[in-house]
This record gives C-alpha cells, sequence and structure tokens, in this order.
C-alpha cells in the first residue's frame, strides 16, 4: 500500500491494487482519521523464530 494523499483535514488516503483472476485490476481505498478509535494490536499467529 502506499500514501495516495492527504485531505483537508489531515486524513492520509492509502490504495492498493490486486489482479483479479480475469487479468483486470481492482482497486480499494482507505482513510485512516485521527478520531477513529476502533483500531486493535492483533496478537501474532506464530512466535518469531
Amino acid at each position: 500500500m502506499r500514501i495516495a494523499r492527504i485531505d483537508e483535514y489531515g486524513s492520509p488516503w492509502y490504495t492498493c491494487r490486486f489482479r483479479m483472476k480475469n487479468g483486470r485490476w481492482e482497486y480499494h481505498y482507505l482513510a485512516i482519521c485521527d478520531f477513529d478509535n476502533n483500531w486493535v494490536r492483533v496478537k501474532p499467529r506464530y512466535k518469531n523464530l
């Protein structure tokens, strides 16, 4: 993913693309807001070796 732009509120917009089975690209966008408190730390599936 990469930051595509920063909007007028200072929120970064991330963009990523996936190649579908038919060869076409599918695009997804995500904005991260300062007031968003719905994030949680993810526990790793495996211990580091």
